[in-house]
């Protein structure tokens, strides 16, 4: 309890010691909850400690307003702390609310915590709190909560999928709820939003959780993502990612095509492997690379990537085109007067003879 819930409690201490009239001291405290509630649209956070130490019963209050703010506020904001867990659990309790307002209460737990915002004793406080059962007896009403939770929760790129997993043990979810119809399509879509920030791993994690076949996959989706990281993946991901998601090895080959003026700059190995699975022409890729080493050097500031010349045999018929060699001279300049980069100065007038 906090230093304002401590003051609050004696403070009641002594109102009872006071010995006054118990109606009248209701009546007060119900006012002044009442008013709140009506004037802030919240409950005091401190109302299931003054209503236990003056012991006042629900029935003193106008129970079905009550019952109305307080299922808005509950449906307003994600729970992360074990104080405002309790104070929620104890209202559906004290006014006898219903299954919803319990669903709630679960949902914005799971929520809070999933977003990395909540210790996990909030999930155990929770499953006491509301009497939840687990496992093979969990209740209809918990499976449609969590149901709805995953398919609003799965595809948000920043919910934690590791903590996910760590609700669906701890409420010992079946697979009749992980592989439900609507629930799959919510996985894969998460998967997908895992692979577009880097997450391979959760996306590796969230495929196996939920068996997602190809069919779970919309395609579109899928080659958006490709095209979007063919140049950072590894080669295996990229693989696993064909294999479980159902594009052809021409899709592949229309995303690396799209993002070849990235795909280039890695590792020539990579590349090499890249280009040769997926049937990509190595003149195709000299070209690009010719194309991406005159864009660097026409780059005002900074320069580009000029070791970009260093990593691929280029004909001597550009490296001494006009057009590439005046290019080269001003990049020269810029990293000789501005730039101040004795390395890059070197290197220029050593590729072409400066």
């Amino acid at each position: 309890m906090n230093d304002l819930g401590k003051a609050l409690e004696n403070q009641a201490k002594i109102i009872r010691k006071l010995n006054l009239p118990k109606k009248q001291i209701t009546k007060k405290v119900v006012e002044y909850i009442e008013k709140s509630v009506k004037e802030t649209n919240e409950l005091p956070k401190n109302f299931d400690i003054l209503v236990e130490t003056l012991k006042i019963p629900a029935s003193s209050f106008a129970v079905e307003e009550m019952k109305h703010a307080i299922s808005q506020e509950i449906g307003w904001h994600v729970i992360t702390e074990k104080r405002i867990l309790a104070l929620w659990t104890f209202c559906i309790k004290y006014f006898g609310m219903e299954t919803y307002d319990k669903a709630q209460v679960l949902e914005n737990v799971i929520k809070g915590f999933v977003f990395d915002k909540a210790e996990e004793e909030i999930l155990d406080q929770v499953i006491q709190s509301l009497d939840l059962k687990t496992g093979e007896d969990i209740s209809d009403s918990t499976k449609v909560t969590i149901r709805d939770v995953l398919i609003e929760m799965l595809p948000i790129w920043i919910v934690d999928f590791e903590r996910i997993l760590r609700v669906i043990a701890k409420l010992g979810i079946t697979d009749e709820v992980l592989f439900d119809k609507d629930v799959k399509p919510a996985a894969a879509e998460g998967a997908l939003s895992k692979i577009d920030c880097g997450g391979l791993s959760s996306a590796k994690k969230i495929i196996e959780k939920f068996d997602l076949s190809k069919k779970d996959f919309v395609k579109k989706m899928v080659l958006e993502r490709v095209t979007d990281n063919i140049a950072e993946w590894r080669l295996d991901d990229l693989e696993y990612i064909v294999e479980h998601t159902g594009i052809s090895t021409e899709d592949v080959a229309g995303c690396i095509r799209e993002r070849l003026d990235n795909v280039v700059r890695r590792d020539l190995t990579d590349v090499t492997s890249l280009t040769t699975k997926y049937g990509i022409p190595w003149s195709e890729v000299i070209t690009t690379v010719e194309k991406s080493v005159l864009e660097d050097l026409e780059t005002p500031w900074p320069c580009g990537d000029v070791y970009l010349l260093d990593k691929y045999q280029l004909p001597e018929t550009f490296l001494k085109d006009e057009k590439v060699v005046e290019a080269a001279k001003s990049c020269l300049l810029r990293a000789e007067v501005v730039e101040v980069d004795t390395k890059k100065v070197g290197f220029l007038k050593s590729k072409f003879n400066l």
